[in-house]
């Protein structure tokens, strides 16, 4: 899948496609999952091996991500009582804070995190590293 001008589309993008279609099917009534059903494993296989070429190609670097907020941003918001769990607003507002950290640009690219997006660096202090190639 290539987009008019010849250049690939993003990782993201494509599994967006791929999420839509399964979605369409399964609304649809269509009896097999091609996320997960043994009839679709050269699909998803083919869709792994172009998202991993395209990573290696130097895509997937999220470009346009949102700027991230500093940490003396968050702090300034925690001290202001902007984010926070004292009330329902303050605890949404951190979610989103959280995910303006990882410079994600939509509840979509939060949702498909996973576990291997992180990873825990020990060192002098401990924190906890994301990896925006993912």
């Amino acid at each position: 899948m290539k987009k008019e001008g010849g250049e690939p589309y993003e990782p993201s993008t494509i599994n967006g496609h791929w999420f839509s279609i399964r979605r369409y099917l399964l609304d649809h009534g269509y009896k097999h999952d091609i996320s997960s059903d043994v009839e679709f494993v050269k699909s998803r296989k083919a869709k792994t091996a172009v998202l991993k070429r395209i990573k290696a190609e130097g895509g997937g670097n999220l470009p346009n991500r949102a700027s991230t907020v500093s940490s003396e941003e968050f702090n300034s918001l925690f001290e202001k009582g902007v984010i926070g769990t004292h009330n329902p607003l303050a605890l949404t507002n951190g979610i989103f804070s959280i995910a303006m950290l990882f410079g994600t640009r939509g509840m979509n690219e939060v949702y498909h995190r996973t576990l291997g997006d992180f990873q825990i660096v020990s060192g002098f202090n401990t924190f906890i590293a994301f990896n925006l190639l993912v």
